[in-house]
C-alpha cells in the first residue's frame, strides 16, 4: 500500500514484508540452515505468492524486489523461468528439480523494465486465471467440468476467500470442492481453528506433508509419441534415385 492511499484498510496490524520473508526463509526451506531434518517436507519446494492490490506504483514493486534480492537471491529458479517465460514448463519437469527452491507467482505484472519482472515465474493470465475464486467453481456446470480441470491441470491455479470478503476471517468455504476439480493451492486462514481448518489439515489431507498427491484423473500426465517405423528397406532411396514400380514409366 502506498504512503497516503486512501485504499480501505483490511488488517487490523502491520507487519513489514521484509519481515515477513524473513520469517519464511528461516523456517520453511531446509537450505536456510534451519533445523528442519526431521520434517517430512524439508525439500518440497515453496510457492510464494505475491498479490497486489489496485495500482501500485513502480517504486512498490522496486521495493518488493530489492527484498526478494536481501532473502531468496539463492533459492530463486533459473533464469530461464525470469518474466513467466516457463511457466508453461513447470508441469513437464519432475518435482524433485524445484525442491529447495523458491517458485513466485504474482497476479499481476510490473512495468516491463522494473526489477521485480525478473522474479516472477508464474504471472496472471487469462484461461483460467491464477486466482479461481471458489464461486467460479461451484458455478461450473457438470457439463463443463472436464474442460476445466483439462485447463486446470497445465496452469497453476490458486483458490481461497478472498481478504476483501466480510467472512474472510473464518474458513467457512468448501475447499473439497477446488480439490475435486485439481486446482494447486487451496489456501485457509490458519489464524482461524475451525473445524474446517482441522479438516483440511487432518493426516490423509495436509497434516504430514506440504502436499497432497493428485488422483491419477487429475494429474498432468505427458503423452509419449512412439517413434515413426523405419522406412522398407526395398524403398531404399539410394540417394534420392528411388527404385520405381515396373510398372511405371518415368519420363526421360
Amino acid at each position: 500500500m502506498d504512503e497516503g492511499s486512501k485504499w480501505r484498510e483490511i488488517t487490523m496490524n502491520r507487519v513489514s514484508f521484509k519481515t515477513i520473508m524473513q520469517v519464511i526463509v528461516k523456517y520453511g526451506l531446509a537450505s536456510s540452515g534451519t533445523d528442519l531434518a526431521e520434517t517430512p517436507y524439508m525439500n518440497d519446494p515453496m510457492f510464494l505468492m505475491l498479490r497486489f492490490k489496485g495500482k501500485p506504483s513502480p517504486e512498490v514493486f522496486t521495493a518488493t524486489a530489492k527484498i526478494l534480492r536481501e532473502t531468496i537471491e539463492n533459492m530463486r529458479l533459473d533464469f530461464i523461468y525470469n518474466r513467466g517465460r516457463q511457466a508453461d514448463q513447470l508441469f513437464k519437469m519432475p518435482i524433485t528439480l524445484l525442491f529447495n527452491k523458491i517458485v513466485i507467482l504474482c497476479n499481476m505484472y510490473p512495468p516491463i523494465d522494473n526489477d521485480l519482472m525478473d522474479y516472477i515465474n508464474v504471472g496472471p493470465r487469462s484461461a483460467p486465471p491464477l486466482d479461481l475464486s471458489i464461486g467460479e467453481i461451484v458455478a461450473t456446470p457438470d457439463a463443463n467440468k472436464a474442460k476445466l480441470i483439462s485447463l486446470i491441470q497445465q496452469n497453476l491455479t490458486i483458490t481461497r476467500k478472498e481478504i476483501e470478503e466480510p467472512d474472510c476471517d473464518v474458513n467457512g468455504w468448501k475447499w473439497k470442492s477446488a480439490h475435486e476439480v485439481g486446482v494447486h493451492f487451496a489456501a485457509m486462514n490458519f489464524w482461524s481453528l475451525d473445524n474446517n481448518l482441522k479438516d483440511y489439515t487432518h493426516p490423509d489431507v495436509f497434516g504430514v506433508n506440504s502436499f497432497l498427491i493428485k488422483p491419477s484423473n487429475l494429474r498432468y500426465v505427458i503423452e509419449y509419441v512412439k517413434p515413426a517405423l523405419l522406412p522398407n528397406p526395398a524403398l531404399n532411396a539410394r540417394d534420392g534415385r528411388p527404385t520405381y514400380p515396373q510398372s511405371l514409366t518415368v519420363p526421360e
